[in-house]
């Protein structure tokens, strides 16, 4: 696992270490600037992104949404954080798409973007 900090371990109990230890914050506005970057790239087309995610990227996706103007779409598989905590700014989903989904178990975590077209 690569995490936002640049930090690799192949170590699962290490991996959970890195993610408690992340800033959510700082996280999801990295995304923010991620999306923004994809969005203005020469070989990216179209009128947005969808982000696509599972355990702590299944809360930073939706989240994300909210904060970037680009993702206008979200999935969130599984999202392992408590919105209280993140605090979005829901009156930002205007006009985006979102899906939460929460049922059995998942032991991998990631966030991808997709081009809408």
């Amino acid at each position: 696992m690569r995490g936002l900090s640049g930090v690799v371990t192949k170590e699962p109990d290490q991996a959970m270490k890195l993610l408690m230890g992340l800033a959510m914050g700082k996280a999801a506005l990295d995304i923010a600037g991620a999306a923004t970057y994809l969005h203005n790239h020469v070989d990216v087309s179209g009128r947005g992104l969808g982000a696509v995610a599972f355990c702590m990227g299944g809360s930073l996706a939706p989240w994300n949404a909210t904060l970037s103007l680009e993702v206008i779409a979200a999935v969130g598989f599984y999202p392992g954080l408590p919105w209280a905590r993140m605090a979005p700014a829901w009156k930002n989903y205007s006009g985006k798409k979102a899906i939460n989904h929460r049922n059995g178990r998942l032991h991998s975590c990631g966030l991808c973007f997709l081009n809408l077209d």
